[in-house]
């Protein structure tokens, strides 16, 4: 579960400056889009956990269930 965590929390604390930046510039010209943008990058991490842990699940179903009598 390590492999498929951590590099991904890595690459998001890597990238929470830049992003709290960004989003920042954004809600001092438009706060709507700030919004938006936060919540459209929320969602794309949650939809990539997501993914990533199903096919982790996958995994171990296939490593420890199949083909065992």
């Amino acid at each position: 579960m390590k492999a498929v965590r951590d590099p991904f929390e890595a690459e998001m604390f890597s990238n929470q400056k830049q992003l709290e930046d960004q989003a920042l510039a954004l809600y001092k010209k438009d706060p709507p889009s700030a919004r938006k943008f936060l919540t459209d990058y929320s969602n794309q991490k949650m939809n990539r956990v997501t993914e990533m842990f199903l096919d982790l699940r996958d995994q171990i179903i296939t490593r420890y269930t199949n083909n065992r009598e």
